[in-house]
């Protein structure tokens, strides 16, 4: 994996859609439950859609494994490159002001990208607890 963050993104991203289809396969019985949790969080999708956004979902979890590798091995310099903050001037206010700030996001799949990109702008530390189940 420590090499993958020496890949070209159009690389990644193609393993990371192969991987994707692959669960369809080898986790057939996650895939029905994240197509039946996108039906009932999303009833207002056609089929079609819901399966465009189960589609992004298993590509996002094909994803992980690089972006996990780029939050731990990439340069500084290159992971600049890539991101675009939004509302990083609150963050920057608070601690203008000196107080302590707590950003909290869901357990993504980018978690530990994220964390790491945030740290190109504030010292931090980032914790997180493992999820119980895996695909």
């Amino acid at each position: 994996m420590r090499l993958s963050v020496y890949l070209p993104h159009s690389s990644r991203s193609f393993i990371a859609a192969f991987i994707g289809k692959s669960l369809t396969l080898f986790a057939a019985k996650k895939c029905f439950v994240a197509k039946r949790n996108i039906a009932m969080c999303f009833p207002e999708l056609s089929k079609s859609e819901q399966k465009i956004l189960l589609k992004k979902t298993l590509y996002s979890i094909g994803m992980m494994p690089f972006e996990t590798a780029l939050s731990w091995w990439a340069p500084d310099k290159s992971l600049a490159k890539i991101v675009d903050y939004d509302g990083l001037e609150h963050l920057q206010s608070a601690v203008k002001k000196g107080r302590g700030v707590i950003l909290l996001t869901g357990h993504f799949t980018s978690m530990e990208l994220g964390g790491r990109l945030m740290m190109l702008q504030h010292p931090m530390h980032v914790m997180f607890n493992n999820m119980k189940t895996h695909f």
